[in-house]
């Protein structure tokens, strides 16, 4: 007989939760109006009497700190917040989705939550200068929802220090009355026991939070209490930082907070009538310890955080006074303080059962967090001395959890077993991280082996092939079909490989037929002659335009012409015009053309072909013309890239009709050049730069407009030109004193930029010569004269501009 399993509802599937096909979800609005889902949050959080008097009226001094819900429909009104809205909603469904048989499934909960969420992110990226009052009551629904729902450990107190920044941008002044003061005064307990475990200060320690903000209202004796209660942070945080060190400083400190709180206690018990005490012992309906039961929620909350707080004052004083010699003379254990401490929590652990009553709702369980955590880490810090009250107070938790309540922290564990799980974890996280990155590394390992093999294996069937006929394709038939020219000579009609690129097959392509099916195995390179790779190796080097000097015109103009056309050739499809295709340098030697040119290669990150001219000149017919064409060819392969042709008089002399054969190789090669540049397209990524002394032997129609558009002169530097030519070569030297370069400069008159250089190089070897590692003066200046009577020797270059 088969047995029917267990299913899960729609509700839950959806939800990826698990449940009880026997409970059936109760079918409820999808959306409730948010006007019943805040008298939910009324009924259900505040205790049964107030409530009431929170429905009916509304009191100017609330007397629990949880009252600060009554504001919510006052800020809801027509034109209802998103944020809040939202955030209302993920309040309600935290309550109606919790406990043993809820209103709604745990996803519904979860869901309202991450939407809130979200608003509450969006609304808090819009400007605002002053305390957002909307927001602010948002962030406090969302911590209800995250205690009454937790989705991470401790993921409450973000919202805690959310909410204090939030407070903090207004000056105390403005939580003095109205819904501001009501958002004020249920924000500041939870941020003072936000403080306590943090064991951090908090603003909440000034004077002025203490007392301004309750001018115009007096403060409930919660309120009193926590005022007295704020300076314990700061206390708990100087005694994590300096230790023993300031014991006695420290145990001054907590004295006076005692001080502060018998003080307060005693003004809370003489404001209460002698015919009805602030609480009495009730006993219990097992025989043991007796219950506290309490005149009302406000005495409970008050008194039950009193005794959490001297509680805390009392242990972290024991343990100073154990640990620093000083204060305890006698080494003994300070048992007194523990004793206290341990009396105390023994009554907050009394005091649960009245919180924990169907009218006290959801707020007597979330008041009692810090009395109760406090309770318990006295017992745990008190070993075999408090043994039997740590196992009643374990006791105590197992009963909320079974009623469906889960104090913060989940399970209260010890300090020690929490740190130990989290460095587990945190270890085992580690160890997952190292495992996939080893995992990750091992693939690429295998991928590149596999690369390799495929490699090897297709260069072992290489060398077992019979070789390949290198053919290139002439014409397209169909899909299919090409013709083919076959370096022997022959053509054939023939077919393609299915792996290869068909649509890349162009005519002229290069192509490796099949020595007996003749069928197109793979696309060829095109062929290049190798004098073109050595020009593509010449690297222009790290030159930039601020290692040249006085060369500024010319290297504005120079840029125009090859980068602008480069980088932005919008422009000039935007006005209309074309580019010039490439630049001319003329001017005297050693003036820095061929500076200028590595200068932009290297600014532009191209590639660069450094062309001599004179190597292309071949002793063969049409072998420099072939040479031009496949230097072209490659440019344009391998855009962008910038040809420099050094000294083109070399090949672009004027043509003559009288000549010899080797003149008239020269006239053919320049005709290709001449026929390349008509060829290239205007905003092509292929720029050439031409560079000469001699500009008037030059062929008119290489200088014409459409080839040639740009001429620019290098002329001889100034004496301007000359000073910064100078400081450039002699910024790397070392220098004994200071240099007059200008009295250099004024001496150089007729040297150009090698020139300079060499003055320097000069002016090193008259150190050497003299035995010292730094140049002087006098260096330069016998180095400057002697460069210049060489100068006088030299013939003096006569041309036109052009």
């Amino acid at each position: 007989m088969k047995v029917k399993q267990r299913t899960t509802c729609e509700v839950c599937r959806k939800g990826k939760i698990s449940c009880d096909p026997s409970v059936k979800p109760v079918a409820l609005p999808a959306a409730p109006p948010l006007g019943d889902l805040i008298l939910t949050i009324i009924e259900n959080y505040v205790p049964e009497t107030d409530a009431l008097k929170l429905i009916s009226n509304v009191e100017p001094s609330p007397r629990i700190c949880g009252a600060w819900v009554e504001v919510l429909p006052n800020l809801v009104g027509n034109d209802t917040d998103k944020a809040l809205d939202a955030a209302i909603r993920a309040f309600a469904m935290s309550i109606l989705s919790r406990g043993p048989k809820p209103s709604f499934p745990l996803s519904a909960g979860l869901e309202a939550y991450d939407h809130a969420l979200i608003s509450v992110n969006a609304a808090l990226r819009s400007p605002y200068s002053d305390f957002p009052v909307v927001i602010a009551a948002a962030v406090m629904c969302l911590l209800l929802a995250e205690v009454f729902q937790a989705t991470a450990l401790d993921s409450w107190t973000a919202h805690l220090q959310g909410l204090g920044e939030l407070m903090q941008l207004s000056r105390p002044e403005a939580y003095m009355f109205g819904i501001p003061h009501r958002l004020f005064v249920g924000a500041r307990p939870v941020l003072v026991v936000m403080a306590l475990w943090s064991r951090k200060s908090s603003f909440l320690a000034k004077e002025e939070w203490k007392t301004i903000p309750f001018r115009e209202t007096p403060p409930s004796p919660l309120q009193a209490l926590m005022s007295e209660a704020a300076a314990i942070p700061s206390i708990l945080e100087r005694m994590d930082v300096e230790g023993a060190s300031a014991a006695e400083e420290t145990l001054r400190a907590f004295e006076a907070v005692l001080g502060g709180l018998d003080a307060w206690a005693d003004a809370f018990y003489s404001s209460a009538p002698e015919s009805s005490p602030s609480f009495w012992f009730q006993p219990s309906s097992d025989g043991r310890r007796p219950h506290i039961w309490f005149e009302n929620i406000t005495a409970a909350s008050a008194l039950t955080h009193f005794w959490a707080f001297k509680a805390i004052c009392l242990r972290n004083m024991g343990q100073l006074r154990d640990a620093c010699p000083r204060s305890n003379p006698s080494h003994a254990p300070d048992t007194g303080c523990f004793e206290e401490a341990k009396r105390l929590s023994v009554m907050i652990c009394q005091s649960i059962e009245y919180l924990m009553q169907d009218r006290m709702r959801l707020f007597g369980p979330t008041s009692m967090t810090l009395p109760l955590r406090t309770a318990y880490e006295t017992f745990e810090a008190g070993g075999h001395r408090s043994k039997e009250e740590l196992s009643w107070c374990r006791g105590i938790l197992r009963d909320i959890r079974n009623r469906g309540y889960a104090p913060q922290p989940p399970a209260m564990a010890s300090d020690q077993e929490r740190d130990h799980a989290l460095a587990s974890f945190k270890q085992k996280l580690i160890e997952s991280r190292e495992w996939e990155t080893k995992l990750k590394n091992l693939r690429l390992d295998i991928k590149g082996l596999q690369k390799e093999f495929d490699q090897t294996e297709d260069n072992i069937k290489a060398l077992q092939s019979v070789g390949q006929i290198i053919g290139e394709v002439l014409k397209q038939l169909d899909d299919e079909r090409f013709i083919v020219k076959a370096s022997s000579g022959p053509r054939y009609v023939v077919g393609c490989r299915s792996k290869v690129d068909k649509a890349k097959m162009k005519q002229g392509t290069r192509v490796a037929l099949d020595m007996t099916t003749l069928t197109i195995m793979r696309m060829l390179p095109r062929e290049v002659d190798p004098l073109v790779y050595n020009m593509s190796l010449e690297d222009p080097g790290q030159v930039s335009f601020a290692g040249i000097g006085g060369l500024n015109d010319q290297i504005r103009e120079l840029r125009e012409v090859i980068e602008l056309p480069l980088k932005n050739p919008e422009l000039f499809l935007r006005v209309g015009i074309k580019p010039p295709k490439g630049v001319l340098l003329y001017g005297p030697p050693g003036t820095g053309k061929t500076l200028l040119a590595r200068a932009v290669a290297s600014s532009l990150e191209t590639n660069f072909l450094k062309v001599v001219s004179s190597a292309i000149v071949d002793k063969y017919i049409g072998e420099s013309a072939r040479l031009i064409r496949e230097m072209f060819g490659y440019a344009k392969e391998h855009e962008p890239c910038i040809i420099f042709m050094d000294e083109i008089d070399a090949i672009g002399g004027r043509r003559f009709s009288e000549g010899t054969s080797a003149d008239r190789e020269i006239q053919r090669t320049l005709m290709e050049l001449l026929n390349q540049l008509d060829g290239f397209d205007y905003l092509g990524k292929t720029k050439i730069i031409m560079a000469t002394n001699r500009p008037d032997t030059l062929d008119p129609a290489l200088l014409r407009a459409g080839r040639l558009d740009r001429k620019i002169e290098i002329p001889l530097p100034n004496e301007v030109g000359r000073l910064e030519i100078l400081k450039i070569h002699a910024a790397g030297v070392s220098k004994d004193g200071e240099i007059d370069f200008e009295s250099v400069v004024k001496m150089s008159d007729g040297l150009n930029g090698a020139d300079l250089r060499n003055v320097v190089t000069e002016a090193g070897l008259f150190a050497i010569k003299d035995d010292r590692d730094a140049i002087n003066q006098d260096d330069f200046n016998k180095a400057v004269r002697k460069l210049v009577e060489a100068k006088k020797l030299e013939g003096k270059l006569e041309y036109q501009k052009l």
